[in-house]
């Protein structure tokens, strides 16, 4: 029930017919889970919506996927415990000291960019090792950018920059494996979407199905996530 109720107020914001992709499911388990109620969820989708609507340039884009409102429903979290539920900020930062957006960034970058240094040593990574090494290089400007914009650090913003740079990575991995490998890959995407091809349209199904067939590239290689979360 409460992934349902999500996905159909999620089609009704992106006015267009389609489930919830495989690729989101986690991130509305994880919110069940932890107790998020539907309305914390659905105020921060249409706060995600509305920033969209603000920043787009084409009447065309849309947003493809519940991941890019991640972001807003964490904070709108947040707020509700602190408002609603009255939990104090020191309970609410239990266990850790208070750090601002902006340094909790720069540690998820450095992170990022050390697991991925790990990986250019190991034999397994080799046959992807320039994709890698090309990643980690836009990953370390970008970390360079953000140590020089504190005072108009925009996480939401940098989180799409995040988000852009997976995506090219899982393309280039695309690319340097053998076809017969991303066949097999494609084959176990499919399946995974039988019961749901029929609900979709071509186009949404063939989103959908190359999001499937990312996010298996990325478990193939134990990639890290770049979600700034």
């Amino acid at each position: 029930m409460y992934l349902e109720e999500i996905e159909k107020y999620f089609i009704q914001k992106r006015e267009r017919a389609a489930s919830l992709a495989p690729i989101d499911w986690p991130i509305v388990k994880s919110w069940e889970e932890r107790g998020i109620p539907l309305e914390v969820v659905f105020k921060g989708i249409d706060t995600a919506f509305a920033r969209f609507k603000e920043k787009k340039d084409s009447e065309e884009e849309v947003i493809r996927s519940l991941a890019y409102c991640q972001y807003d429903v964490e904070n709108c979290w947040q707020t509700y415990q602190e408002m609603v539920l009255g939990k104090p900020e020191s309970e609410l930062q239990k266990a850790k000291p208070l750090q601002t957006e902006h340094e909790k960034l720069l540690q998820h970058l450095n992170k990022l960019i050390t697991q991925l240094s790990q990986f250019l040593e190991m034999p397994a990574y080799q046959q992807i090792f320039e994709a890698l090494q090309q990643t980690m290089s836009s990953l370390n400007s970008l970390r360079s950018q953000v140590e020089e914009m504190p005072s108009t650090f925009d996480p939401a913003q940098v989180h799409g920059w995040l988000k852009e740079l997976e995506e090219k990575l899982i393309l280039a991995i695309k690319k340097t494996l053998p076809v017969t490998q991303i066949e097999r890959l494609s084959v176990q995407a499919e399946q995974k979407l039988v019961h749901y091809k029929e609900n979709m349209s071509p186009h949404i199904y063939q989103e959908t199905l190359q999001a499937v067939i990312h996010k298996e590239l990325r478990d193939l290689f134990s990639l890290p996530t770049f979600d700034f979360f």
